[in-house]
């Protein structure tokens, strides 16, 4: 009885808070540390937000503006930044096994030691700022041409193979990545 009251209570502080958010009224520098996970912040606008060290596990920021956010050392499995401007975003140190970033902006963006292992960047826009120093990047979906012109000292590089991106593109359903956590990656 008591985990339910928790997980109810823990359901209306987030319900509060993604309305806050929207209308304006929550204050974006003391997200820190905070729990946002399977939030919907689709196309809010979120510019400057510190989310340091918060668990954002498979929150939704299809389309959202974050450009100059502070996402480091968070916990990001599974979140969908497709469409979204990350701009002059910090993700260094976070987790990001199975991100989608699709269509994504990261022009600035800093993924210095982050946990890239199979994320999706099919058309991300990557420019010779984009800072990939460190991460791991394992079973990647990404045009390694956009990859080349990237930051990419001391990255572990992987792409996803030839055979397994075209069993991503028509998208079998009886095929599985080998990610744990068994994340698809969704269109713009």
């Amino acid at each position: 009885m008591r985990r339910m009251i928790n997980a109810f209570s823990s359901y209306l502080y987030k319900r509060n808070l993604r309305r806050r958010i929207i209308n304006k009224k929550a204050n974006l520098n003391v997200l820190f540390e905070s729990d946002l996970s399977y939030m919907n912040l689709s196309e809010i606008d979120m510019r400057g937000a510190k989310m340091r060290a918060s668990n954002l596990k498979k929150t939704l920021f299809k389309n959202t503006a974050l450009q100059g956010a502070v996402i480091s050392s968070a916990k990001l499995i599974g979140a969908n930044f497709s469409g979204a401007n990350l701009s002059y975003v910090n993700f260094s140190n976070s987790d990001m096994r199975g991100v989608n970033l699709r269509c994504a902006n990261l022009y600035k963006a800093d993924f210095n030691n982050a946990n890239l292992s199979y994320a999706d960047l099919t058309d991300a826009r990557i420019d010779v700022t984009t800072n990939f120093t460190n991460a791991n990047m394992t079973n990647v979906l990404v045009n390694i041409n956009r990859l080349n012109i990237a930051i990419t000292e001391g990255a572990i590089v992987k792409p996803v193979g030839a055979f397994d991106k075209l069993l991503y593109s028509l998208s079998f359903k009886s095929y599985r990545p080998l990610n744990p956590e068994k994340i698809m990656p969704i269109a713009c």
